[in-house]
């Protein structure tokens, strides 16, 4: 699994608003309070997605069985989620 940097996760933890950004359900809590996602490259990175640092507006914030069903399927989400953010990060 790639690190990602606390602060990075925080912006992006911030950004879904503790909702998995594929299903829209919400995320689990740990116990430290934060929520419990897998980020998922959009582009994945075998397919052109930057390496290091990846930046925020590649990342996807998914439930650990959605990122597994985004791979299993061979990443059919990944044109729409790289429009929808896209349009998050051009707003800002």
């Amino acid at each position: 699994m790639t690190y990602i940097p606390p602060a990075q996760r925080r912006r992006l933890e911030e950004r879904s608003d503790g909702v998995c950004e594929g299903c829209g359900r919400h995320l689990p809590i740990k116990d430290n309070g934060d929520h419990l996602f897998q980020p998922h490259h959009c582009p994945p990175v075998g397919s052109g997605g930057s390496k290091i640092p990846y930046p925020d507006c590649q990342l996807v914030v998914l439930h650990s069985s959605c990122h597994r069903q985004e791979h299993d399927k061979g990443c059919p989400h990944t044109e729409e989620w790289v429009s929808r953010l896209r349009e998050v990060y051009v707003e800002r």
